[in-house]
């Protein structure tokens, strides 16, 4: 749980200190710095690893299950992972997940779960290596638990 306010204390810390240039500086060395690359990186945190530096969120990824906001991260390392912003409380497992091409083996990513809160967040899952090249897609999925079972997963489309 403390994964989401470490990154946003850093984050924070950062800009505080070193200004928006810093930011962004960090940001151009930061897959030099990873700690991982190609399928090495599978099943990491995006943030351990060096990878969510100068991360954005894939266009059009994002939809509204659980009345949240899930969508799909992409960094500089070529991964994706979920990220998802709770609005009603209640325990959830999130992931991605990875289609077969030029070699790469298809592989749906470990699911993190957690008790997410309207005031927590946003909690995200490790990371898959998906490059789009040439056709490697990736897409993201949550699923909320209505004890004793899981609901659906419910998933975004592949990108």
């Amino acid at each position: 749980m403390l994964r989401w306010k470490f990154a946003v204390a850093t984050a924070l810390a950062v800009t505080a200190v070193a200004g928006p240039a810093a930011v962004a500086a960090d940001a151009q060395t930061a897959t030099a710095l990873a700690t991982c690359s190609g399928t090495g990186c599978d099943d990491k945190d995006p943030n351990d690893t060096g990878c969510s530096a100068g991360a954005s969120t894939v266009p059009g990824s994002g939809f509204r299950p659980y009345n949240g906001y899930l969508e799909m991260r992409f960094g500089n390392c070529a991964t994706n992972w979920a990220r998802f912003t709770v609005s009603e409380n209640g325990h959830y497992a999130i992931w991605v997940q990875r289609q077969a091409s030029s070699g790469i083996p298809a592989r749906e990513g470990r699911h993190y779960e957690f008790d997410g809160t309207t005031t927590g967040g946003p909690y995200w899952s490790d990371q898959l290596y998906a490059p789009n090249v040439p056709l490697t897609k990736a897409r993201v999925c949550v699923t909320r638990r209505a004890y004793p079972w899981w609901d659906n997963a419910q998933c975004s489309g592949w990108f």
